[in-house]
């Protein structure tokens, strides 16, 4: 006689269990362009995104949501770079990987997203189309990668910015940590406003500030005074001289680093004239922005 097993588990549990081994069939795997690393995206769940649609609170613990919602569904394949906590998540996620993080769960969520417009470039008309995300990855959407010796996270950069030793400033990568303190303090009205405006979230002082790993400055007695947390690096550089400001963002700009964003397009053909026209999805991060400012 066999041994039946008895089930203990309620009866939505065991079906969920049973869903679970045909959803990671939707799982994507993909090449994180900064990290250079594989991950696997799995799909969310219902509750998930509506979570994330019905949003309302701080710009910063919006991004905290959705941060928290790739960490748990995204496997990074290789053990010596995978985050064991949700922080150390956010001191490894560079823009680029998270645009190709939130490609790679949405890819396996959906088929598809909200009716988008744009305007033919040959006749003007209007075309209304279906973000077909299986559409949107090509040969060059990850041509470029992270191309420095040493690792994203630990790439530094030292700028002598009047040549003679006594102010140097030390450059970083910007993570997700960073940019989670530029939204501390900053209601979501002025937050949208700097993204109508310059189509970023953040003033220039805000990113030049995360920007910047520590300043060195040599004092009359030969004291080095450090400045390392963002803090005292924005106010800083918020109230020095204009000139100098401007000498500092003119040495920053100076160090040249790979375009590493991946791009996401679709082709979409106009009704009326069949011309072919390129959709752009660049920037994830700011599409889910902009809908949030939708909700509140």
């Amino acid at each position: 006689m066999t041994e039946q097993k008895i089930n203990i588990l309620p009866d939505y549990m065991t079906a969920l269990n049973a869903v679970d081994q045909f959803l990671t069939l939707n799982n994507r795997e993909l090449i994180l362009p900064m990290l250079r690393t594989s991950v696997i995206a799995s799909p969310i769940t219902n509750i998930e995104d509506l979570q994330i649609k019905s949003f309302s609170g701080s710009t910063k613990n919006f991004f905290i949501t959705v941060d928290k919602i790739l960490f748990k569904h995204i496997e990074f394949v290789d053990e010596k770079i995978r985050p064991n906590t949700f922080e150390e998540f956010l001191n490894i996620l560079t823009s680029d990987d998270k645009n190709t993080m939130l490609y790679g769960v949405l890819s396996a969520s959906f088929d598809t997203l909200d009716k988008r417009s744009m305007l033919c470039q040959n006749c003007n008309e209007e075309i209304i189309f279906d973000v077909k995300l299986d559409e949107m990855v090509h040969e060059d959407t990850f041509k470029n990668q992270w191309n420095k010796p040493v690792s994203v996270i630990d790439w530094r950069e030292t700028l002598d910015i009047f040549g003679n030793g006594q102010l140097k400033i030390t450059v970083k990568y910007m993570v997700e940590s960073d940019i989670l303190k530029m939204y501390e303090g900053n209601s979501n009205s002025k937050i949208k406003k700097l993204l109508e405006e310059t189509g970023k979230p953040y003033s220039q002082s805000e990113l030049t500030a995360a920007t910047i790993d520590k300043i060195e400055i040599k004092q009359a007695n030969d004291e080095l005074l450090i400045l390392d947390n963002y803090d005292s690096i924005y106010n800083f550089y918020t109230k020095a001289p204009i000139q100098l400001q401007k000498k500092i963002i003119e040495k920053i700009d100076t160090i040249e680093l790979e375009d590493t964003m991946p791009v996401f397009y679709q082709e979409v053909q106009c009704p009326k004239c069949t011309t072919n026209n390129t959709f752009y999805m660049t920037d994830l991060s700011k599409d889910l922005l902009n809908e949030l400012y939708k909700l509140l």
